[in-house]
């Protein structure tokens, strides 16, 4: 595969002069490194499919603290808009496991 794109390596993209801070790469390498480094960031509420927000997420970590297993999860998906399915994924840590609560 052809390296016909130039990765700027410390990510910032006005140190072009800088011919040690340039690399080729395809578009898959510059993707990964920019995920790599920071410069984008699809988890949580910034994936293009994310129905749900932090907020939210928090409001259904702390049902589970307080009520547990009494939770209906078609219920508590009904209110946040989303599936029994991505609610159940939330609580086993399956997804929004960056999101902690105290």
């Amino acid at each position: 595969m052809d390296k016909l794109q130039v990765n700027h390596i410390n990510g910032i993209k006005s140190y072009n002069k800088y011919p040690e801070n340039l690399e080729w790469c395809t578009s898959s390498e510059n993707t990964k490194h920019a995920f790599r480094i920071g410069l984008e960031n699809n988890q949580g509420e910034n994936h293009p499919s994310s129905k749900l927000k932090e907020d939210d997420v928090i409001l259904i970590k702390m049902a589970f603290r307080e009520f547990g297993d009494e939770i209906n999860l078609t219920e508590l998906g009904k209110v946040f808009g989303v599936s029994p399915q991505a609610i159940c994924d939330i609580k086993k840590g399956r997804n929004w496991s960056h999101i902690k609560i105290e």
